[in-house]
């Protein structure tokens, strides 16, 4: 923190000459590129200019809070991601598997969705991960938000969606190209796709969703259909901190099979496929227009966060 952000501006001055324009100056640059790490930085020149007061160093803090009220912006709030009602789930995804975009792409939105992980662990799956025969996939704690391990139960339709990654001519050829045989979901160049790839998949089909927002529609569908609390919020990856992992990954493994299982039949209806069979989604590269306005899905009276869908 002190290398990056705070040294380049007022690293160079003594403790004792730090001055309020200089801590403001700090703070609104900071802002301008980072808003989310402003308070962190406050913080810890908060921290080193208060030690200065306490040794004597100076008389007064101006990177306290009360010091520096009106001067920068109101902190951002969080905007939660595009989410469809559980209902709806379905469908988009009966229209995703018809319309004619990269195999890669229409595979891992699919897999993500039924395997509830978040995008970024989607993105990165790779063929030695996954069992197919005890129907688990091992996330490793490198590759997860909090740092531990996540097994994922497989649903039925999970694991012929990976049967067909695995055998799909295209995607093997997209491997060779890169030359990453492990990639389970590679990009057309044999790349790992890029994160607005989902995203992009969604607002072409005029689906009114972000990739993420669909764990919010399974952890709604958990809440309608009585799903235990602790058990939803482990299919999450959502360690409650006053269960121990051992007793996440043994016995709340089969009861997340069995929920996963069930959300995998409730995402995949047959008359869902039908209709979007009888009137499929088309998309271009790099993001079209949809040809089938009719058939959107959209959340009633959602709107869409900065940076997320139109």
């Amino acid at each position: 923190m002190f290398r990056r952000y705070i040294n380049p501006i007022v690293g160079t001055l003594p403790v004792s000459e730090v001055t309020s324009s200089d801590v403001v100056r700090l703070l609104t640059l900071v802002q301008s590129q980072y808003p989310r790490l402003v308070p962190r930085v406050r913080q810890h020149v908060d921290f080193v200019l208060k030690w200065a007061v306490a040794h004597g160093l100076r008389t007064d803090n101006p990177a306290a809070p009360d010091a520096l009220g009106g001067v920068l912006r109101p902190p951002l709030v969080a905007v939660p991601y595009r989410a469809l009602p559980h209902a709806d789930v379905a469908a988009a995804l009966a229209r995703v598997r018809v319309c004619d975009a990269w195999i890669g792409t229409r595979l891992l939105l699919e897999a993500q969705v039924l395997t509830v992980v978040r995008p970024g662990e989607a993105r990165g799956a790779l063929w030695p991960e996954f069992d197919m025969d005890r129907a688990r996939w091992a996330i490793p704690a490198g590759r997860t938000r909090d740092g531990r391990e996540h097994d994922v139960p497989l649903s039925t339709r999970a694991l012929a969606l990976l049967e067909e990654a695995r055998a799909s001519e295209e995607l093997r050829a997209a491997r060779a190209r890169g030359g990453c045989p492990e990639r389970v979901f590679p990009s057309p160049r044999g790349r790992a796709l890029g994160s607005h790839a989902s995203l992009r998949l969604l607002s072409d089909l005029d689906v009114a969703a972000a990739p993420y927002g669909f764990r919010h529609s399974f952890r709604e569908w958990c809440a309608d259909t009585d799903v235990e609390s602790a058990v939803a919020a482990r299919c999450l990856a959502h360690l409650d901190k006053r269960v121990t992992a051992a007793v996440c990954r043994n016995s709340l493994f089969t009861r997340r099979t069995t929920v996963l299982q069930r959300w995998g039949q409730y995402c995949t209806r047959p008359e869902e496929d039908e209709i979007a069979r009888s009137s499929p989604g088309r998309t271009r590269p790099h993001g079209s227009r949809v040809l089938h306005p009719a058939q959107a899905v959209r959340a009633p009276g959602d709107c869409a966060p900065t940076g997320a869908l139109r």
